[in-house]
């Protein structure tokens, strides 16, 4: 998944679509380049569990 040149446009689409996601919440381009480098091998559903978490995560700490 990595060789995809829409690698940020599939994690946000991705990301938007996660429940409790607010709207317009994007990833940090440095976390992007972290992405960008890691060999991805489970595909689509190890990107969208990490985002899960992510969200999950964010709005456990957000307040």
């Amino acid at each position: 998944m990595r060789e995809r040149s829409g690698l940020e446009a599939i994690v946000n689409t991705l990301l938007q679509e996660e429940p409790g996601s607010e709207p317009g919440c994007m990833v940090a381009p440095e976390m992007m380049t972290l992405f960008r480098r890691h060999k991805w091998p489970g595909n689509f559903r190890q990107l969208s569990n990490l985002l899960r978490g992510a969200v999950v995560m964010a709005g456990t700490f957000s307040g």
